[in-house]
């Protein structure tokens, strides 16, 4: 990963580094007159620096995790991973919420289709490893994957 921010000499907050390194460690002063006198506490420029200066820690100690889906979200799922009384190779699910876990996250998905017993599937949790293998983003993707050869 490549850092966008790094701490100013002079102010000791975040800065933009190609700002730094085009335009030197006061490049801000000369844009943000008004805020330097409050130590650019209240600069608008200075507060998307401190976040976005946050999530790139969070990212170099491996804390920042991209999910490949939110809650809300439509996936599709192998009816090979469900039971289920319709004659089908996949089924549409809802994404319903997302959970963190010590050792992996799960993703619990409202899954569109009929039981054994003609009632509505219901709800399964999937890791979320299984994304790419028996749940998909989108109905091409699992179109794609069903018709690989032994389904990979």
């Amino acid at each position: 990963m490549n850092r966008l921010t790094r701490n100013s000499l002079i102010t000791d907050l975040p800065m933009p580094i190609k700002l730094q390194e085009s335009c030197g460690e006061d490049a801000c002063m000369e844009a943000c007159e008004q805020y330097v006198d409050n130590n650019c506490n209240e600069c608008p420029i200075q507060e998307c620096m401190s976040k976005l200066s946050r999530y790139e820690d969070l990212e170099e100690q491996g804390l920042l995790v991209k999910l490949s889906c939110k809650v809300g979200d439509t996936v599709y799922v192998s009816a090979k991973t469900i039971a289920t009384f319709d004659k089908i190779d996949y089924a549409e699910a809802e994404v319903i919420s997302i959970r963190i876990t010590k050792k992996q996250i799960f993703v619990k998905l409202r899954i569109f289709c009929m039981d054994f017993e003609q009632n509505p599937y219901g709800c399964s949790n999937y890791p979320l490893t299984s994304f790419g293998k028996t749940v998909f983003l989108t109905e091409k993707e699992i179109k794609k994957a069903l018709e690989a050869p032994n389904g990979e």
